[in-house]
C-alpha cells in the first residue's frame, strides 16, 4: 500500500520522465535534508544510487554531496496531498516564500497558486489532485495539467477555461511530451514497470499499448522491456539564448561572449548575459554578425567569441652569446648606532660647540624646590574700615602692632560708629 501511494505521487522534473517511477525507497530512517526518488535508470556506481541499501533504483538527490542530481517533486513527503502545485527547489531556505512545503524538506516548495502566485512553477511541477481540463467536446489531441503554464505559452489554456490545461503529443503539439501518468489509463492500478508516452508507438512494437487503451503508452527499462530506454530529462542548453517553447522573438539575436550587465541589448533572453539583441529598432546600432538568429531565420544561433589576447612576439635568437651577469656584491651591513648617553662620559665631546642662546632668566636661589617667584609688592588697596576690637590671633601681621592688618593707626578697643557714639553705650 505504501509503494502504491508513493508511486501515485511520483512526478519528475521533466515531462518525459514524470512516469518512470514505479517503485519506492525503503529507509529505516528517512534521510534528513536530502531528497530521494526512484530512478529506473540508476546503474551501479552512479552517484546517489542504492540509497536505501536494498534497491539500486533508490537514489539520493538535491542536497549535500548529491546536489548535482536534481530531485523530482516526488521527493517531497506530504502526510496528505496538497491542493497547491509544488516542486523541489534546491535553492530554497527558511524564510523564502513557499519553502518547507511538506514540513520535512526545506527544498520542497509551493508555487503557482494562491498564496504562492508570486512563485512561478517550473516545468514538471506536481499538479494538485482532483484538477482536470474541462472540454465541451473531447479533443483528439492529448492534454494534461501543467502547473508551469502561463497565458500565451505554447499549448496552454487548451480548454479555453484553465490556463494550466495544455495540449501535448500531436496535432501541432508534437514538441510537447505528454506525461504518461496523466494520459495513460491504468484505472487506478499503477504498474510496477516504468512507462511513458511515446507518440511514435505503433501496434506490435515492443512495450506499446501498455495500458491496453492507448497505443502510445509504452513500458520501458525493465525486463522484458530492458532494450527500451526510459526518456531522461533534456540536458540544459549551453552557449545559446534560451526562449520559451516557440517563443523566440522576431528581433535578431546572437551569442556574444563580451556582453555584460549594462550594455545595450545584452541579457536579451532574461537568463544569459551573453544573449545579445542586434540589427533593428533600438538595437540598430548593434551590428548583427552573419548567421544571427531570429524567429524566422531558424538554424543555430551565431556565436561571437571573446577577443583573444595577442601573444607577445618571441624574440629572434642572436649570434653572440649572452654575457653572464656579474653577481652584485652584497653590501656590508651598517652597524646599528649606539644611543646617545644622558650624561657626559669620559672622552665625550659635545657635538654642539655653541653656547645656549636661551639661558634661564629665573635662577632659583633658595633651597626650597617650590618657592613663589612672584611676591606681591603692592599693599592691599581696600583696607578694612571695621577693625576688630579683639587682638589679632596672628601676631606679626602687616600693621606692626599685632592688630588688624586692614586698619593701621586705630586703637583696637575704640571704634566709633557713623553717629559718633561708642558701640555698646546708651544714647
Amino acid at each position: 500500500m505504501f509503494k502504491l501511494a508513493a508511486a501515485c505521487c511520483c512526478l519528475s522534473f521533466a515531462a518525459g520522465e514524470e512516469s518512470t517511477e514505479a517503485g519506492a525507497c525503503v529507509f529505516a530512517n528517512l534521510p534528513v535534508g536530502i531528497g530521494s526518488y526512484w530512478d529506473p535508470n540508476c546503474k551501479m556506481g552512479d552517484i546517489g544510487c542504492k540509497a536505501d541499501g536494498e534497491h539500486l533504483q533508490c537514489r539520493l538527490c538535491g542536497a549535500g554531496d548529491f546536489i548535482e542530481v536534481p530531485c523530482p517533486p516526488s521527493s517531497c513527503k506530504f502526510a496528505q496531498a496538497p491542493y497547491v502545485p509544488y516542486y523541489w527547489d534546491q535553492d530554497c531556505h527558511v524564510g523564502k516564500l513557499g519553502c518547507w512545503a511538506d514540513g520535512v524538506h526545506e527544498q520542497c516548495r509551493f508555487c503557482g497558486d494562491f498564496p504562492y502566485t508570486g512563485v512561478p512553477c517550473p516545468e514538471g511541477a506536481a499538479a494538485p489532485p482532483g484538477v482536470s481540463c474541462a472540454f465541451a467536446n473531447e479533443p483528439e489531441t492529448k492534454y494534461f495539467w501543467d502547473p508551469s503554464c502561463v497565458m500565451g505559452k505554447h499549448g496552454c489554456n487548451a480548454d479555453g477555461e484553465h490556463v494550466h490545461c495544455r495540449f501535448c503529443g500531436g496535432g501541432g503539439f508534437d514538441d510537447i511530451p505528454c506525461p504518461g501518468s496523466q494520459v495513460c489509463e491504468f484505472h487506478g492500478v499503477i504498474p510496477t514497470t516504468p512507462y511513458y508516452w511515446e507518440p511514435d508507438c505503433r501496434d506490435g512494437m515492443l512495450g506499446c499499448k501498455a495500458d491496453g487503451v492507448h497505443t502510445e503508452c509504452r513500458f520501458c527499462a525493465e525486463r522484458p522491456f530492458e532494450t527500451i530506454a526510459c526518456p531522461n530529462a533534456p540536458a540544459p542548453v549551453t552557449n545559446q539564448c534560451v526562449w520559451p517553447q516557440r517563443g523566440e522573438p522576431a528581433i535578431p539575436h546572437f551569442w556574444d561572449e563580451s556582453c555584460q550587465m549594462g550594455v545595450l541589448g545584452c541579457w536579451a533572453d532574461g537568463r544569459n548575459a551573453q544573449c545579445h539583441f542586434c540589427g533593428t529598432g533600438e538595437f540598430s546600432t548593434i551590428a548583427c554578425p552573419s548567421g544571427a538568429s531570429n524567429s524566422t531565420g531558424g538554424g543555430d544561433q551565431h556565436r561571437v567569441p571573446s577577443p583573444q589576447q595577442t601573444p607577445s612576439p618571441t624574440p629572434s635568437p642572436t649570434s653572440r652569446p649572452t654575457p653572464r651577469a656579474t653577481p652584485r656584491p652584497t653590501p656590508r651591513p651598517t652597524p646599528r648606532p649606539m644611543p646617545r648617553p644622558y650624561y657626559p662620559t669620559p672622552g665625550w665631546r659635545n657635538p654642539y660647540p655653541y653656547p645656549n642662546p636661551y639661558p634661564n632668566p629665573y635662577p632659583n636661589p633658595y633651597p626650597n624646590p617650590y618657592p613663589n617667584p612672584y611676591p606681591n609688592p603692592y599693599p592691599n588697596p581696600y583696607p578694612n574700615p571695621y577693625p576688630s576690637s579683639y587682638p589679632s590671633p596672628y601676631p606679626g601681621s602687616n600693621d606692626g602692632t599685632g592688630g588688624s592688618a586692614f586698619a593701621p593707626g586705630l586703637a583696637a578697643t575704640s571704634l566709633a560708629n557713623s553717629t559718633g557714639k561708642l558701640r555698646g553705650t546708651q544714647p
